[in-house]
């Protein structure tokens, strides 16, 4: 147990050494037998907006996409605000308390907006879900974890991600996991054929799903890839699933069951995979952990709207800037660099907007936002 803690734990610092180091990328350069590439975009006009200062903010949050605005959840002060476009700040709402319409519980792991039910569904930290709806009330739902912590289909043999990516659709949300016990744990020979990659949660109920599983180049590459085992993935309309990892060129297109439907992609440009083998104990993980930290490149993020696919990937430490493929129909159609973090959470016609970043240093907030 102590070495998953350790691993859990090492695992969480690469993450940040990563971010902070803006790092990664690929020397796979494949793509699927029924998809090609019919480059469009060679460039975007990205415009960088600030947000208006706000009096009651802690730089710590979450952001998205509500309807024709963008949304910033303080995790600090559970105060929510709706931003426009332009950076213009409306009016606040939610709150830490226990009336109708604030949030009982302080530092939320998560937040993601329900465009279908109109609704705001945050995720506490001890399996307590909370869903703030278009009548301004907020309902706790109590996540119905399964005690059976030993099998690879049990929600109670899982844990978060150091880096929780949160998704919902029309009843259900969705975060990814990894195990958490030394029955399944990302060390055993089976984990990558057996694991499962996502929690689906009923947003009514609180029922939780262990679902979906790694691709067949983890499968095969399982003892080489430890390290960058990181999943990504975004929800269609039609409650299926689009998939892509750290260090897999391809991205994979699911049902709501989580059967295939396609897979398709390229690497990115100027990508440095040159990975080091991370090994099947916690010591050798950890090692390449430290060895490809601020080194290599990789994919960190995907968002699927308005018919595209978005995904950004890092180069190598040394670039300056980070690389965003664009995809439409399983054909990439762009691939053009963009700055550094750039995260795209959704679409506010006639603009694609990306995730707030936060400067606490520089007391400032600011996003991006551009055309296509």
């Amino acid at each position: 147990m102590k070495k998953i803690l350790l691993l859990m734990k090492a695992i969480s610092c690469f993450m940040f050494v990563l971010t902070a180091c803006f790092l990664f990328s690929c020397k796979r350069n494949h793509g699927t037998k029924n998809h090609d590439m019919e480059i469009k975009y060679t460039s975007l006009d990205v415009e960088k907006i600030a947000v208006d200062t706000i009096s009651d903010v802690s730089y710590w949050g979450f952001s998205g996409v509500c309807e024709d605005s963008l949304y910033f959840f303080d995790r600090a002060l559970s105060y929510y605000y709706k931003i426009s476009t332009e950076g213009k700040v409306g009016t606040r709402s939610l709150g830490l308390g226990h009336g109708p319409g604030e949030v009982p519980v302080q530092r939320l792991l998560n937040v993601s907006y329900s465009d279908k039910l109109k609704t705001l569904i945050m995720m506490g930290g001890t399996y307590d879900a909370y869903l703030f709806d278009a009548a301004r009330q907020v309902k706790e739902v109590r996540l119905k974890v399964d005690n059976n912590r030993k099998s690879y289909k049990s929600s109670g043999a899982y844990t978060i991600w150091d880096e929780l990516i949160m998704r919902s659709d029309g009843s259900h949300f969705y975060y990814n996991v990894i195990g958490n016990n030394e029955d399944v744990d990302i060390m055993k020979k089976d984990y990558f054929t057996e694991a499962a990659i996502i929690m689906e949660v009923n947003a009514e109920n609180g029922k939780m799903s262990p679902i979906g599983h790694y691709s067949d180049f983890y499968a095969q590459n399982a003892n080489s890839l430890r390290h960058l085992s990181h999943i990504y993935f975004d929800v269609d309309e039609g409650g299926g699933f689009y998939v892509t990892y750290q260090a897999d060129t391809l991205i994979y297109h699911y049902d709501e069951n989580f059967k295939l439907l396609d897979s398709f992609g390229f690497s990115g440009k100027d990508m440095d995979t040159d990975y080091s083998v991370s090994g099947t104990d916690a010591e050798s993980i950890i090692e390449a952990l430290g060895k490809d930290a601020g080194r290599v490149g990789f994919y960190y993020w995907l968002d699927y709207v308005d018919g595209y696919v978005f995904r950004s990937y890092r180069k190598s430490g040394k670039s300056q800037t980070d690389g965003l493929q664009i995809y439409k129909d399983g054909t990439l159609v762009g691939d053009v660099e963009v700055p550094k973090d750039f995260r795209v959470i959704g679409y506010i016609k006639p603009y694609y907007i990306t995730r707030i970043v936060c400067d606490d240093k520089k007391g400032e907030m600011f996003f991006y936002k551009f055309k296509i």
